[in-house]
């Protein structure tokens, strides 16, 4: 087992409990990402939170967890909401449990479908004397007290967001007139539970798009308005309740949910001061300055209203390490760390290259997009890169071999409704990028002097990351074949698939090329992806892989060696969805016969790899069959049977997967709904190691190079699982 901090070793060794695996559990590590807090209740003493897929609290003062409690999963979301004193778990069967949030108990448990189907949606609310219940087309709110309920009376109506009048009986709906794109017109409403019609209030509009946020204490209404198309123009409104006059206009900071915002009874507003990380606060209405109060830390990240209890104000604030503090809304409040970030993942994971985690880091400057390299042991910082100007999130294509050059890439929505890429390569230290451009991003050369980038559907270019130039480009024979491209481990080649031709370029003076061409023609030469086109580690030879086929290829000379052929045919992987009636009954039928036999089912697609430094080529159909190749003889030496099973999900899709360790040595495969027995073997031997059983959900697997470990994120959290002995 891997030597971690004490600060979170036995923290994870206790998590890991929660795995189920075959292997012995005592050996697996779970790394934890911080836990979501749905609230801080300072009366009862708790510190209620979400961690993986359970709804727990903690002890303010201690830290200790008091109580656990699964949170059913509904098809649209998770079923649970935190009151003042209460919480609730709710299933989409209408089936609602009532929990006293200091001891975990439940006080009462209702079954709230009655005739009105699927439960969407539930919150309490007004300080846990109501439950919020939303289905399909209608909306009712249910008296805890006596169990009473009443439908809101308008069954479906466009709203932009309602709120619990000053007198505690009042509810205010808001229907939008017309359409909803702006100008907006809604008109407010006024209803009173038990009472049939509601009654009309002012009319609001905006030129933007607008919410209603809350009601100020003297019933005052406060909106929040956005435009879309100009992240910076963000603004709080307002408004005469009676005669929908503005009263006051505040511009509020992007990113607007981070940092800046109201306490919940509307009566006070914080603004936050980055250069000195105070929060300034200021009475809502009049816009007067009321204090100031410093926050902890070097920099807060985001902070959040809570309810009102014990006679002030509260506020949940985050800084950069993770560290959660709650602390009184007042002048020299006293903050009281409720969650320690050392113990958990520096930031969510997105990409797991074995001894190290890539993870995006919080940022509170608007268009920042920062990562950040880590040891797996003791969550070292390495390396951290910026990129700046960014509208979305930016994910991550390449990293050079000395860690200093990130590949990025931007994922956008283009004006004309499809998708757009842009591709920005960073440096270590660097606030200018090295290079941006329009494309999606493929891969960068491990020397960090070239990447290759997919431009509009289909195009693949070479270019040059010094000056930005683009010394090659390749386009298929026909529209809709998207390119495929590699590197080579020296950065001596790339490799450009092209339909229907394979290109590998010499990167050096000049850039010759040559065309990979298979002397059997009728293997349907056709490359899908790039785990279907690889180097050998030397970079001499090419390995690509399609439908049924793999072929290698000498990359200096351009001969054709060898080709590999899978006989084994594979159900139909697909969504049932897809094809209408006749072809989903197809399917079926074929999904039926298959259980005594192939004829009717697909040939695979490959993913391919080398191994044993090349001596060795690895061949992956559909995660349930792996055959190891001879590069001499081309000869098959093993076969690797996963075990995994047909079985679709309730989409109608076998979601069987594989990985392979980045020599090749090591093969992983799993199935990511959780059916079956997931499992690591050794290609060279084809001999299998272990086994695991894993829970639904595996967003991403890696395996070790020497096999030793293998991670699964499940969730939000690292699990290192034992590998071989």
């Amino acid at each position: 087992m891997r030597v971690l901090k004490k600060s979170f070793c036995v923290l994870a060794l206790l998590a890991a409990l929660t795995l189920a695996v075959r292997a012995d559990a005592a050996e697996t590590v779970v790394l934890s990402a911080p836990p979501e807090i749905l609230r801080a209740d300072v009366e009862s003493g708790v510190l209620l939170l979400q961690k993986a897929g359970d709804l727990c609290a903690d002890d303010l003062d201690t830290g200790a967890t008091l109580w656990t409690r699964p949170i059913p999963k509904n098809e649209n979301r998770e079923g649970v909401s935190v009151g003042l004193h209460q919480s609730i778990l709710f299933a989409s069967s209408g089936q609602l449990s009532v929990l006293d949030n200091k001891t975990g108990k439940e006080s009462m448990r209702l079954n709230v479908s009655a005739g009105q189907g699927e439960l969407k949606y539930a919150s309490l609310a007004g300080d846990d004397q109501w439950v919020f219940l939303s289905y399909e087309g209608a909306s009712v709110l249910c008296e805890l007290a006596t169990r009473r309920r009443f439908r809101l009376p308008m069954a479906a109506f466009k709203s932009i967001g309602g709120s619990r009048m000053p007198d505690g009986k009042t509810l205010l709906i808001t229907e939008v007139l017309g359409d909803e794109t702006p100008p907006i017109r809604a008109q407010v409403w006024y209803w009173e539970p038990g009472v049939a019609e509601p009654v009309a209030g002012c009319v609001l509009e905006s030129t933007v798009y607008m919410y209603l946020t809350g009601v100020l204490p003297g019933g005052e209404l406060l909106l929040r308005e956005y435009d879309l198309s100009d992240s910076g123009k963000h603004g709080v409104r307002i408004v005469n309740p009676t005669t929908g006059a503005t009263l006051r206009v505040m511009e509020w900071p992007n990113p607007p949910e981070n940092c800046s915002g109201s306490t919940q009874d509307c009566s006070r507003w914080f603004d936050y001061d980055k250069a000195s990380n105070n929060l300034n606060v200021q009475d809502m209405l009049s816009g007067a300055p009321l204090f100031s109060l410093q926050l902890p830390g070097r920099q807060s990240m985001r902070v959040v209203s809570q309810p009102r209890e014990a006679g002030k104000d509260w506020i949940l604030a985050w800084e950069q390490n993770n560290n959660a503090w709650l602390v009184p809304l007042e002048k020299d409040g006293v903050p009281r760390r409720v969650l320690d970030g050392s113990r958990y993942l520096p930031g969510p994971v997105q990409w797991i290259m074995p001894p190290y985690l890539f993870c995006e880091l919080s940022s509170t400057v608007q268009g920042l997009s920062t990562k950040a390299l880590y040891f797996i042991e003791g969550f070292e910082k390495i390396r951290e890169w910026s990129f700046k100007n960014t509208r979305g999130g930016v994910g991550c294509g390449g990293l050079s071999a000395d860690k200093k050059i990130l590949l990025g890439c931007e994922y956008l929505w283009g004006k004309g409704g499809g998708p757009s890429h842009k591709t920005m390569l960073a440096g270590v230290g660097n606030e200018t990028p090295l290079l941006v451009m329009e494309g999606e991003a493929l891969a960068l050369s491990s020397d960090g002097r070239h990447i290759l980038v997919r431009k509009g559907e289909n195009q693949v270019l070479l270019v040059r990351v010094d000056n930005g130039q683009v010394v090659k480009a390749f386009l298929p024979e026909k529209e809709h074949y998207p390119g495929v491209a590699v590197f080579s481990p020296d950065s001596r080649r790339a490799a450009v698939f092209h339909y229907p031709k394979l290109t590998v370029v010499d990167l050096e003076e000049g850039y010759p090329e040559k065309e990979m061409v298979p002397h059997d023609v009728d293997s349907n030469f056709y490359i899908y992806n790039e785990k279907a086109l690889c180097f050998s580690p030397d970079g001499t030879l090419l390995l690509g892989a399609g439908n049924g086929w793999a072929w290698l290829f000498n990359a200096v000379t351009g001969e054709h060696l060898h080709t590999f052929a899978e006989e084994r045919r594979f159900a139909e992987p697909y969504h049932f969805g897809q094809g209408g009636f006749m072809k989903n009954l197809r399917r079926m039928a074929s999904d039926y016969v298959g259980k005594v036999t192939d004829r009717y089912k697909r040939t695979p697609q490959l993913t391919c790899a080398f191994t044993m430094d090349g001596l060795r080529v690895v061949t992956v159909a559909q995660s349930m069959l792996a055959r190891v190749w001879d590069v001499r003889t081309g000869g098959e030496v093993a076969t690797i049977k996963t075990g995994l099973p047909e079985t679709r999900n309730k989409g109608g899709t076998i979601e069987n997967r594989h990985v392979l360790s980045d020599n090749g040595a090591y093969l992983f495969a799993y199935n990511s709904n959780g059916y079956g027995v997931a499992s690591l073997w050794d290609t060279a031997s084809g001999r299998k190691i272990k086994e695991y059983r894993l829970p639904e959900g595996v967003y991403i697997a890696v395996v070790a190079k020497d096999g030793r470990s293998v991670y699964v994120m499940i969730d939000r959290d690292v699990h290192i699982l034992p590998g071989r002995n």
